[in-house]
């Protein structure tokens, strides 16, 4: 937003420009105006492709201190890549998020920087069964999250499972803060 107000007296002169330029040569008017407002779009371009990195950037340490292996993010960035190229459509994510190669393989790098975890939780842990957005725990895989918490309360001896209920609780409460 910043880049975009600060860029914007430029494009206002350039398209002044361009018009006082067709007064005089209607090709070279439009001409002008044209690299104007490619300028522009480009400079906005680059400052989405430096948003997409920042994001990345910040997701990969999110998902290290929060105990995932950061190696996933590449392996997830690769996998929609694949998909992209040997399909004549490309994943919806991908209309509106660009994957050049250069992302994938400074996702990749970051990744590989990073320390990698090890995840000690059986695989049964979390298992996307029923909808991308619901997991299920062992012992109560058939209720829902609210039901969780009051099962868990009595015989719960792990901290995580209990913290991993009242997040799904609170997921489908909406409650994210």
């Amino acid at each position: 937003m910043e880049d975009q107000k600060r860029s914007a007296p430029l494009t206002w002169v350039g398209a002044l420009g361009s018009i006082l330029l067709a007064m005089a040569s209607p090709q070279a008017g439009m001409a002008a105006l044209t690299g104007t407002l490619a300028g522009t779009r480009q400079g906005m371009i680059s400052f989405t492709q430096q948003n997409e990195q920042e994001a990345d950037r910040i997701g990969i340490q999110v998902l290290q201190r929060a105990g995932f292996d950061p190696q996933a993010m590449p392996s997830f960035l690769e996998k929609l890549l694949d998909q992209a190229r040997y399909s004549t459509r490309p994943p919806e994510i991908l209309l509106t998020h660009p994957l050049p190669e250069s992302r994938l393989a400074d996702a990749r790098n970051r990744a590989n920087q990073m320390r990698p975890v090890v995840c000690n939780l059986p695989p049964t842990f979390i298992s996307p069964k029923r909808a991308p957005w619901e997991c299920t725990i062992p012992d109560v895989t058939s209720l829902p999250a609210t039901c969780w918490i009051s099962g868990l309360k009595a015989t719960c001896v792990s901290n995580m499972r209990r913290n991993m209920a009242r997040a799904l609780q609170a997921m489908e409460a909406s409650k994210y803060g």
